[in-house]
């Protein structure tokens, strides 16, 4: 199988952040999705470069690579540097790019730990993240990829990534879940908007209050919307696997707390 390596890069003579903010991310995950459509593997968006590796061959890699630059074109800060994709040339080799992409947000420096940096793609190995589009075909050009070893690259325990209990995402409470959410569909923190996403993710947080025994009221204020509004969204109208979504995003969060508390991020992880 022949694996593309594809690389984008602000122009050298700029070297300025892609994405400067949430909101730019996101789009630009949205917009990744709506290109790559399932023929991604692995990503990672930093800073001024952004890593897509792929199981197409050179050429195909390459039309990848300019349908990726035109999609982004217009959101990005400055202008992108032609890219010429390289072969992933062993199975060793995208072990090694697994560990290098899921630390990228360490070795740049970016905000928060790398486990729940927004560009990086292991919320969406661990399926604490879905976006049309992205859904990642890790296990075809990395057939023994298993969940744990994922976790442990970024310092974290685990065989995987469970879906927690009740009694967990009742004390998680309305807020928190409401940041899960939209970290879970890739929407704005306050769940706005009437896209099919955001949709989601306000039936998502109703849902699952509900069933874990959270105050309507507290939901209510947590979503910003009237008691009423909150009452129709508590409808069973999603399936277990995308209430799972979000349920998944909490328990990341909590494992990244727990490492946290118990030893801050190791500044060697990266090396």
């Amino acid at each position: 199988m022949e694996i593309c390596h594809i690389t984008l890069t602000a122009e050298r003579k700029s070297r300025l952040p892609l994405f400067p903010d949430g909101a730019a991310y996101l789009e630009a995950l949205r917009r990744l999705g709506a290109v790559c459509q399932g023929r991604l593997a692995l990503f990672a968006l930093i800073a001024e470069h952004l890593h897509l590796i792929s199981p197409v061959p050179r050429a195909a890699g390459g039309r990848l690579s300019q349908a990726v630059s035109v999609t982004l074109r217009p959101i990005v800060a400055t202008p992108l540097a032609p890219s010429f994709p390289t072969m992933v040339e062993s199975r060793d080799h995208v072990r090694s790019l697994l560990r290098y992409l899921l630390l990228q947000a360490l070795k740049h420096g970016m905000p928060g730990h790398p486990a729940l940096w927004i560009g990086s793609c292991l919320p969406d190995l661990l399926g604490a993240r879905v976006i049309e589009g992205l859904s990642l075909c890790v296990r075809r050009v990395l057939p023994d990829y298993n969940d744990g070893k994922a976790l442990a690259i970024v310092g974290l325990r685990g065989t995987g990534l469970p879906v927690p209990d009740k009694s967990t995402l009742r004390a998680a409470g309305a807020s928190r879940l409401r940041l899960a959410a939209a970290a879970a569909f890739g929407v704005d923190p306050l769940l706005a908007g009437n896209g099919p996403a955001a949709i989601k993710a306000r039936r998502a947080v109703a849902q699952i209050a509900d069933r874990v025994g959270i105050h309507p009221r507290e939901t209510s204020a947590a979503l910003g919307r009237s008691p009423f509004t909150t009452w129709r969204l508590r409808r069973p109208t999603l399936d277990h696997a995308e209430l799972a979504v979000v349920a998944r995003r909490v328990m990341l969060e909590q494992l990244v707390a727990e490492a946290l508390t118990a030893r801050p991020v190791a500044t060697d992880l990266a090396s």
